[in-house]
């Protein structure tokens, strides 16, 4: 699955017609990765809610987000959605697999804003588009590709398909959750096609519950190595950097510190005891190795949330690694001149208008001198 683009018309922060292309203008190609950058009240959010929204009423259209509701009432948002065939890691075929390639649009919002005749404008439209007046019936279409694909999403959370595309969504109020501990038990399964993080106390279902599940799968099997326990790490230890390999001792999730104690060994502190940005990193590369999936979309808002710009360089770095070898897509939100200065071109989408309006007069020969 691809983002192709999303459209908004007087909808929020967006006046007007406003388009935000994920695709390369030169190759016609959707970017692997992508930054969306604005000053406060751009609206960086609003483009990820917006997409996790629409992907929702596909699959839910029952129990619209408040989002679409809103869209009813006040503006349009469209949606623009490439399948393409699903090749899960074993080599299975998935039901979306015929024709090879199709695009979905999804629309939801104000009739008289849309296009006078949507189905052309828009093939393979899923709409709910609400006429003027309260009386008046909403214009309805529902593509026989929609079903197809809420079909498809239904036996991958049976487990009758291998997990593939789908949107997995960091929310910039994300954190940590500190847990007591509990049982050594398996995690529950996180089958999850459309996943919204949030943040949880509960030992059950916790990162470090399924860490220190995989480490003792590795004790029981007599393996060194960890082959359980390093596909969920490996990443969140290598941004870490050397010697803060992640150990598990009385069924607890332990980390080397960069400090020592008083023999002059380096601490180890729990997951929720690190510095912010390290306990970011952790949760980010922690979840998405969990939820490792081919073809998926990643969206992340405010990425550089308490990160030194060298653990945000580390950070782009590694989703434009995740990008390449899960087939992905990435969307990432920022304030951030490290995240921006990362990508080249039109991957960096700037959300302000006019793009001057924070252009600032130079200082004076004086001003910020020692």
């Amino acid at each position: 699955m691809r983002i192709r683009e999303i459209v908004f018309t007087d909808f929020r922060a967006f006046r007007g017609e406003r388009r935000i292309s994920f695709v390369d203008e030169v190759t016609g190609e959707i970017r692997p990765v992508s930054v969306l950058a604005g000053s406060n009240g751009s609206g960086k959010t609003t483009i990820m809610d917006a997409i996790e929204a629409l992907l929702g009423f596909v699959l839910e259209p029952d129990s619209p987000n408040r989002l679409v509701e809103e869209a009813f009432e006040t503006g349009l948002i469209h949606l623009e959605v490439e399948l393409s065939p699903a090749e899960g890691p074993n080599g299975q075929r998935t039901l979306m697999d015929d024709p090879p390639l199709r695009t979905l649009h999804i629309a939801v919002g104000r009739r008289n804003l849309a296009p006078s005749s949507p189905e052309r404008s828009w093939p393979n439209l899923y709409c709910r588009l609400v006429q003027r007046g309260v009386q008046g019936q909403p214009f309805v279409r529902k593509s026989p590709l929609a079903e197809r694909l809420r079909k498809a999403v239904s036996a991958m959370h049976q487990g009758q398909a291998d997990l593939y595309g789908g949107f997995i969504y960091f929310p910039h109020d994300r954190r940590l959750g500190a847990s007591k501990g509990g049982p050594i038990e398996p995690p529950p399964a996180a089958r999850q096609w459309r996943f919204r993080f949030s943040e949880t106390d509960r030992w059950q279902g916790s990162l470090e519950q399924l860490w220190v599940w995989q480490n003792y799968l590795d004790l029981e099997q007599g393996k060194a190595d960890h082959p359980n326990l390093a596909p969920f790490v490996t990443t969140v230890e290598a941004v870490l950097g050397a010697s803060r390999g992640i150990a598990i001792q009385e069924g607890r999730v332990l980390v080397p510190t960069g400090w020592r104690d008083e023999l002059g060994n380096p601490a180890q502190v729990r997951l929720d005891q690190l510095p912010s940005g390290e306990q970011q990193v952790l949760l980010l590369f922690g979840e998405l190795a969990r939820r490792r999936r081919a073809g998926a979309v990643i969206g992340i808002d405010e990425v550089e949330n308490s990160l030194h710009p060298t653990l945000q360089r580390l950070v782009i770095w590694n989703l434009h690694r995740i990008a390449r070898e899960w087939n992905a897509q990435v969307i990432v939100a920022t304030h951030s001149l490290e995240v921006i200065n990362s990508v080249r071109g039109g991957a960096f989408i700037n959300l302000d208008f006019p793009e001057d309006r924070f252009n600032l007069p130079a200082p004076a020969n004086d001003e910020g001198a020692a």
